[in-house]
């Protein structure tokens, strides 16, 4: 082999363990990507990845003879754990609904309240009203009075 030769396939294999780089980079990238992905979504959903691990865990484990009667007595747990949790969310439906109920009759019985004080203030404006006008017709009556008698004097002093 000339050493014209070895160079060109000396460059062929550095250029196929450049491409076999670039794929395992590649690989790499698309691995770390799906770590974040698997990451956000057992942030964002806690619950539902808990539960897909225990089924997956029922699922795996249902293939052997002892995991069979394991999953047996597993589904019987989860079972009386979801008729717990059922229990438990008709309750705090109930405890919400009675909130909601105590809620409105609080609020019925401030809007009772604040239309009595509305009507008590009205019949008060009312009466002050009142008793204003009246005393300005007092006052214009007995100024009407005092005027006329100024008056009628006046003119008797004029006319003797």
């Amino acid at each position: 082999m000339t050493t014209e030769e070895k160079r060109e396939e000396l460059k062929e294999r550095i250029a196929a363990g450049e491409k076999r780089h670039e794929e395992r980079n590649q690989l790499l990238e698309i691995a770390r990507e799906t770590s974040e992905n698997v990451k956000t979504f057992a942030k964002q959903h806690p619950v539902a990845t808990v539960t897909g691990g225990v089924a997956l865990g029922l699922i795996i484990g249902a293939m052997t003879p002892k995991g069979r009667l394991l999953g047996k007595r597993a589904g019987i747990m989860l079972a009386t754990f979801a008729e717990i949790g059922a229990t438990q969310a008709l309750a705090g439906m109930a405890k919400a609904g009675e909130a909601a109920r105590v809620g409105q009759d609080k609020l019925e019985d401030l809007g009772d309240d604040l239309g009595a004080a509305a009507r008590a203030a009205k019949r008060e404006i009312g009466y002050r009203a009142g008793s204003a006008a009246d005393g300005a017709r007092t006052i214009s009556k007995r100024m009407s009075r005092k005027t006329g008698r100024t008056v009628r004097n006046l003119k008797d002093r004029v006319t003797h």
